[in-house]
């Protein structure tokens, strides 16, 4: 001020009574970049995963973020010199825990169940009792000690064409006496308490899980896990029924890569008899 003041003492004293004054603008504070801001601090989610190598867990880590778009609209909003907080959170990530186990279906079989009342309740309560259950890695599984007394043989029939499809190891299997409605010849697993029970065992590196419900007219059964393998199966069979007394039938698991479609190899995988009067 004072310079500017001088100048025009000396521009008057000179006979110039008219000073133009050259003062440079003040400069303006940069805008705020928030995407920029948003790119920098912010991290994304890890899932965590499986290697797959060495079969064994990989951690992930939560994310760390701010809304965007409300960080923009609230600083477009602020007042010269106010104060805009933007509240950051914690990004959890898709798949957290056993979640990673089990995304992979590698069986499942649906069968259909007529409109008995008592035994529709006891189908229930069988899924019920078998969704849910985990299977760990070498673990054998036993549908009468998971089940207890509950002898309904259609869940357990179910529940094994969901371990032949899986590929899982069958330990014990037996067919029922007489041929049942609801599955093709020579894929039926019957139990009975004390005496006939199905088992299989988890021969995978990870844990497998059973989920189980019923619907209106149907069992619906399905095995996750993580799937290890390069192929896929699918079950056949075919029975013999030209003797009066009983009806032999036999069962093949039929492997397939998954990358070309072409047939692996195709393997006995039980054989049944069924006699055709029963009590």
């Amino acid at each position: 001020i004072l310079g500017v003041y001088g100048q025009a003492v000396a521009a008057c004293r000179a006979g110039e009574y008219r000073v133009i004054v050259d003062i440079p603008a003040e400069s303006a504070p940069a805008e705020l970049d928030l995407d920029a801001i948003y790119d920098e601090i912010c991290t994304a989610p890890v899932d965590d995963s499986l290697d797959m190598t060495e079969y064994r867990f990989v951690p992930g880590s939560y994310g760390y973020s701010f809304d965007l778009d409300a960080a923009k609209e609230a600083l477009a909003q602020a007042k010269p010199g106010e104060t805009v907080s933007v509240p950051m959170t914690f990004v959890e990530p898709e798949i957290l825990g056993d979640a990673v186990y089990f995304r992979d279906v590698l069986g499942s079989c649906e069968t259909k169940h007529s409109d008995n009342e008592n035994r529709n309740t006891n189908l229930r309560l069988l899924c019920e009792a078998l969704n849910g259950v985990v299977v760990q890695p070498g673990e054998t599984f036993s549908y009468n000690d998971t089940l207890g007394e509950r002898t309904v043989c259609q869940g357990s029939s179910t529940l094994y064409n969901c371990v032949l499809l899986a590929d899982l190891e069958v330990v014990t299997r037996s067919c029922h006496g007489a041929t049942v409605a609801y599955l093709p010849l020579g894929l039926d697993a019957a139990v009975n308490w004390g005496t006939t029970d199905f088992q299989f065992r988890n021969n995978f590196h990870f844990p497998v899980k059973i989920e189980a419900e019923t619907t209106v007219d149907l069992v619906k059964m399905r095995i996750l896990g993580t799937d290890e393998k390069d192929y896929y199966i699918e079950m056949t069979s075919g029975y013999d029924d030209s003797r009066e007394d009983v009806i032999y039938a036999v069962s093949y698991k039929n492997k397939y890569s998954k990358e070309t479609g072409e047939l692996i190899s195709k393997d006995r995988e039980a054989f049944s008899t069924y006699y055709r009067n029963v009590g």
